[in-house]
């Protein structure tokens, strides 16, 4: 769940719109292509969320940033996703 923002980012840039329909024949470069795109930036990802949690920078950052600030956040991101999972 915790992925599904920047996917659905990603998926809503031009450079991620697919010229192609079901019915025709894309070359492996096309596709491999765009799914090593996703799955490297998702690597990024999880490489940060580790690198984050184990240098003890969520707890500094948990002394500065307050409920005040997180729960806004929280539902912004969440308003985002909620017409996504209806359809």
């Amino acid at each position: 769940m915790a992925f599904l923002p920047p996917l659905l980012a990603y998926k809503a840039l031009r450079a991620s719109e697919c010229p192609f329909n079901e019915y025709d024949r894309v070359s492996e470069e096309i596709w491999q292509g765009r799914l090593q795109e996703i799955s490297g930036s998702l690597l990024v990802a999880c490489i940060s969320f580790f690198i984050i949690g184990g240098t003890g920078i969520a707890g500094v950052l948990a002394k500065l940033i307050g409920p005040m600030t997180i729960v806004p956040l929280m539902i912004l991101l969440t308003t985002s996703i909620v017409p996504t999972i209806e359809s």
